[in-house]
């Protein structure tokens, strides 16, 4: 069963709108396949490019579920949730901030391994 659970995932950064920022991302097994079921993950916001530590400042309207996946917790406001994607893999998460701030999302799956998106960049 371990090799249906989440393993990797692509990134797609959605547009600014109203200082919201989605990011839809697709969680895949290690055979690269969407994953057949839902799963839950950790997700957090992080300064660094390579996912080392949670940002130091939040992300100032929190993070929550897109159209895809649910917010089932938030951990630390602004900064670390655990989601749970769609039957297909699908997750989106909507990240609110206002100002200037760049930061990564970073998913952890639940044999630990991070997965890091490419930067999301607010405007001032």
């Amino acid at each position: 069963m371990l090799d249906m659970a989440p393993a990797e995932a692509t990134f797609s950064i959605g547009a600014e709108a109203a200082d919201v920022i989605t990011v839809a991302v697709q969680l895949n097994n290690a055979h690269g396949l969407a994953l057949d079921g839902k799963y839950v993950v950790d997700v957090y916001l992080s300064d660094n490019s390579d996912g080392d530590g949670v940002v130091a400042t939040a992300a100032s309207g929190g993070i929550a579920a897109g159209t895809d996946g649910a917010l089932l917790a938030t951990v630390v406001t602004g900064k670390v949730a655990k989601m749970q994607c769609e039957a297909d893999g699908d997750l989106d998460v909507a990240i609110t901030h206002s100002g200037a701030k760049t930061c990564y999302l970073v998913v952890v799956t639940g044999a630990g391994k991070t997965l890091v998106s490419d930067a999301i960049t607010f405007a001032a």
